[in-house]
């Protein structure tokens, strides 16, 4: 069961130690599968951390040899796929979301009470290929479910088989 996936995964578990969870989504950093948003404010009333700071919980994942540094492929993206989190952010209201994994119906929930009406919704979904991005324009709460809960339906047909 997802649920209990979520509290026995020790890098949940971790990451909540380390920064908590929030109720508002302007501190939000990611979505835990459950739902809940991994607070990255730093005490603050917005996100000012950034998502690479992820990599304290994480265990260490030096580049591969010949590649520079980065961040983002060494711990944000292992953090996701190994905790099924996305990678939020919302600057002027607006949702940026990277999917690495099928995303549960409870951070599609989460996700989408929390858009504005009116505001445009980001996302990057790479594991859909290159051009699995783009943006919602001027959306709202129903656009961004439906559109979440498709993106979900898409990514189950194409693992059924794989795993």
């Amino acid at each position: 069961m997802w649920y209990k996936h979520a509290q026995n995964n020790p890098l949940v578990e971790k990451a909540i130690e380390r920064f908590n969870v929030t109720k508002n989504p302007d501190q939000a950093g990611f979505v835990l599968d459950d739902g809940q948003f991994l607070n990255l404010s730093g005490g603050n009333s917005y996100r000012e951390m950034m998502h690479d700071d992820i990599r304290e919980v994480m265990p260490e994942n030096p580049p591969a040899d010949n590649e520079w540094p980065n961040p983002h492929k060494q711990y944000v993206v292992p953090f996701m796929q190994s905790t099924n989190s996305l990678r939020v952010s919302r600057d002027d209201y607006e949702w940026s979301v990277e999917i690495h994994t099928v995303p549960t119906v409870e951070q599609i929930k989460e996700i989408s009470k929390h858009q504005i009406k009116g505001k445009d919704f980001h996302y990057e979904i790479p594991p859909l290929g290159r051009n699995a991005y783009g943006t919602l324009e001027s959306s709202n709460s129903s656009a961004v479910f439906n559109f979440l809960m498709r993106i979900r339906e898409n990514m189950l047909r194409t693992t059924v088989g794989r795993e």
